[in-house]
């Protein structure tokens, strides 16, 4: 992973499922130093167990989570840890209580020091549950007609697909909310929003996500290619 990031040297990482926290997230940081790029580190923990204090937990080596990492000379600051659903129970660095799964997105802003300007940067993992797209619901079709499958599994299986593509969308309203708030304050010339959203191109979440203003940057640096 150091080679791959030392190689592209690029000027923001977002990443997810970084366990444990802090400890790898400062070893992300001191690693690339050692291959002669210098980065700064904010960071979110999204599972954590039960957490009393460093050291003191149900299971010790679980403090997952979000991480944003910027190249120097960009100034980093952690803007929130924002918990986007799974109701009671939190996470942080050395203390959390978790009794089912947490959803956060980690909110940096990052500041050019030569232009003054600022832009946002969410590291985001998404619900995932059962993921709903066209060749999964054909596939199942499919399995009725050849008698593999029941038509009222085929309805169980869509009302939980249903579901969790529901608790996505809440997540992503929730997100976009907090994010105008912050882009109100004419602080910032624009939001970068990466991670691990467990939806496909043309899904719901997707569409929710355009409609809010956020471009497909896939989409735009292919767009300039052809």
């Amino acid at each position: 992973i150091i080679d791959c990031l030392g190689a592209y040297h690029a000027q923001v990482i977002l990443l997810q499922e970084v366990n444990p926290l802090p400890e790898m997230a400062e070893r992300y940081v001191a690693a690339m130093k050692q291959v002669g790029v210098e980065y700064s580190q904010v960071h979110q923990v999204d599972a954590c167990g039960v957490r009393l204090a460093p050291g003191l937990a149900v299971v010790p080596d679980l403090n997952n989570g979000l991480v944003v990492l910027a190249k120097a000379p960009l100034k980093l600051k952690k803007v929130a840890g924002l918990k986007l659903s799974g109701g009671f129970g939190r996470c942080e660095d050395y203390m959390g209580l978790q009794t089912g799964e947490l959803r956060y997105a980690l909110v940096a802003e990052i500041e050019n020091p030569d232009t003054g300007k600022k832009l946002l940067a969410v590291s985001l993992h998404l619900h995932s549950g059962i993921e709903r797209n066209a060749f999964f619901i054909q596939r199942i079709n499919k399995a009725i007609e050849d008698g593999r499958a029941r038509h009222e599994d085929f309805e169980d299986i869509v009302a939980v697909i249903e579901q969790d593509q529901n608790r996505r969308l809440d997540e992503i309203r929730l997100l976009v909310k907090e994010l105008q708030k912050l882009d109100g304050s004419g602080h910032y010339i624009g939001t970068i929003v990466g991670g691990d959203f467990n939806f496909e191109p043309d899904d719901p979440e997707y569409r929710e996500l355009e409609r809010a203003g956020l471009q497909d940057t896939y989409v735009m640096a292919n767009s300039h290619t052809e």
